[in-house]
């Protein structure tokens, strides 16, 4: 075999068998394998092809540019601070202003609230120690309980004056709801005028006394709506001043009676007067009287029904009083609100469903008492010692 041919074997030819008798074409004609070796070098470009890929490998570089935007907008931000600057310059005190109004009613509510719970616990407390009542007392109130009623009110003075700073214009009715506490306030002095006379007291004279706590509040703390004031500037038993009392009008229905404890005369100097603009006024409305005399029902037919267990009878003031029975009494306010024009809101006709009950409740001891009175021994009363009931 000649030299080449071995070469070429060595070289290029892996498989043997392929090699097989046709060696001799290949000595003959070695030349004609040439071409063939280079047919693998034309295989070359395709070789490459994958490198036409590569532009593909970079097409994620074409995305950083991308990354770079948060520094564009680093760069913007003068620009962005003087539009917000622009923009403040021309709108943000008008909100600044709403902000300021919404934190001032906020607080002013707040302090209302407050105020008018402090007012409402008081009155509460004027209502029980009326409760120690076993009858009318025509004209005064048992003295123990006349100045512990005395204390409360002066009290309550410097809370009104507080709330009377608070309520000055529009106010007064855009906080009506956050003054609940002028009706129980309303109840409180409502009933203590009934024990007295058995009479109700006017909405004219209601606002009298009213107003006139209110200045005397102002006398005490020297000035009108003290802010943020609470149940801590609620002075004490030792520390009330003896402040004279000023001379309320008299409603025309009790001229003829007694004087009250508080309506006593003095001199001409502190005679009632509304608030003017400046001192400020709480402004009793129709309604706080209304509803405080809708719930003083409920405090007459507690106080019938207490004095019938415990004397027998249903109290009665002869002097000034006409004779009348608290049954009568609660007839006649039920007959009055009957003939109000009617209302439509809910609280209203709670109040006027409450009211009917307390009457009802009251003719029924009434007629307890005329029905059933012949089967009881006179001057009977309950055993208040023994348990489980009165005497048999």
């Amino acid at each position: 075999m000649p030299p080449k041919a071995k070469r070429v074997k060595q070289e290029g030819q892996q498989p043997e068998e392929e090699q097989s008798d046709e060696q001799q074409p290949e000595e003959q004609s070695p030349q004609q394998h040439q071409p063939q070796q280079h047919q693998p070098q034309q295989h070359q470009p395709q070789q490459h092809q994958p490198q036409q890929h590569q532009p593909q490998l970079h097409q994620p570089q074409q995305h950083q540019p991308q990354l770079h935007q948060p520094q564009l907008h680093l760069h913007a931000l003068p620009t962005r601070a003087a539009v917000k600057a622009s923009v403040r310059k021309d709108y943000t005190p008008m909100f600044e202003f709403f902000r300021d109004e919404l934190d001032a009613h906020h607080a002013r509510r707040d302090r209302l609230g407050k105020a008018s719970r402090d007012v409402t616990a008081l009155s509460k407390k004027i209502i029980f120690a009326l409760h120690r009542v076993r009858g009318f007392q025509p004209g005064r109130l048992p003295q123990h309980i006349h100045d512990q009623v005395h204390v409360l009110l002066e009290q309550i003075a410097p809370l009104l004056a507080n709330i009377a700073g608070e309520v000055q214009g529009i106010n007064r009715h855009r906080y009506a709801r956050s003054l609940t506490c002028l009706e129980e306030l309303v109840e409180a002095l409502a009933f203590r005028e009934y024990l007295c006379t058995q009479t109700l007291m006017t909405f004219s004279s209601m606002s009298s006394i009213v107003d006139t706590s209110a200045r005397r509040g102002v006398q005490i703390h020297g000035g009108v709506g003290v802010a943020g004031a609470g149940t801590e500037d609620v002075p004490t038993d030792d520390d009330v001043p003896d402040v004279p009392e000023p001379q309320l009008p008299r409603s025309p229905p009790s001229d003829d009676l007694p004087d009250l404890p508080m309506q006593d005369d003095s001199d001409s100097e502190d005679s009632y007067t509304p608030f003017d603009d400046e001192a400020g006024t709480l402004g009793l409305t129709h309604d706080d009287y209304l509803n405080g005399v809708f719930d003083l029902t409920g405090e007459m037919m507690r106080f019938a029904t207490t004095s019938a267990a415990l004397t027998g009878t249903l109290v009665r003031v002869h002097q000034g009083g006409g004779g009348r029975t608290i049954v009568q009494d609660m007839q006649d306010l039920g007959s009055f609100f009957r003939m109000l024009p009617p209302r439509s809101d809910k609280s209203w006709m709670m109040k006027m469903d409450v009211l009917l009950q307390s009457v009802r409740k009251v003719e029924r001891i009434g007629y307890d008492r005329v029905v059933r009175g012949s089967e009881r021994p006179e001057g009977w009363a309950p055993d208040t010692d023994a348990e489980g009931g009165g005497a048999r």
